[in-house]
């Protein structure tokens, strides 16, 4: 194999490598309500830690409001229906 060739594939080695270190320090936790829709997610580690989802259903079960923030986003100003 040519020197070319050696060293191309050692630098496509090495970013492949450094690309899948960084994507395996992040965790995603993810939250659901009682009927098993997703009403949030929060990650940590990684370049989008601290990033946290909300999301909040009227009694209808449509999806009112999708929140993304750094914070704690707000309350749902609606109870969540109970499954029956």
């Amino acid at each position: 194999m040519s020197r070319k060739k050696v060293w191309l594939l050692s630098s496509i080695a090495t970013i492949l490598v450094m690309g899948s270190a960084a994507a395996a320090q992040e965790t995603t936790t993810y939250t659901y309500d009682a009927l098993g829709r997703l009403t949030g997610s929060s990650i940590s580690g990684g370049p989008n830690s601290s990033r946290v989802t909300g999301t909040c259903f009227d009694a209808a079960g449509n999806r009112t409001r999708y929140d993304v923030a750094t914070t704690v986003p707000a309350a749902c100003p609606t109870p969540t229906p109970t499954p029956t």
